[in-house]
């Protein structure tokens, strides 16, 4: 994610890219016994 965000940048500062860039990555949540709070 830094990399893309670094080339993004950089192309932006040399007027290669001025398209705005909509990056949707996937994740779940993983609910643990550690967090106790969340089962009060």
């Amino acid at each position: 994610m830094s990399h893309l965000a670094l080339t993004l940048l950089l192309d932006r500062k040399n007027r290669l890219h001025e398209e705005n860039v909509r990056l949707e990555l996937p994740c779940r949540l993983i609910e643990r016994e550690s967090c106790s709070y969340l089962y009060e």
